[in-house]
């Protein structure tokens, strides 16, 4: 009877939740600085300031 060699993803499977978790933090990061408008006065808007957003 042949054997099922089972390979152990324990290591990229850490990498892979750390590289996540690293994700996830820098999405609520962009989630919070965009609803406070990008630290921009929504009063003040102008043109410059799309093009800012645009290309950040």
């Amino acid at each position: 009877m042949a054997s099922c060699r089972q390979i152990d993803n324990t290591k990229a499977l850490d990498a892979f939740i750390a590289a996540k978790a690293e994700i996830d933090a820098m999405l609520e990061r962009l989630i919070a600085f965009s609803a406070d408008h990008f630290a921009t006065n929504p009063e003040e808007i102008h043109w410059g300031h799309v093009g800012t957003l645009s290309h950040s």
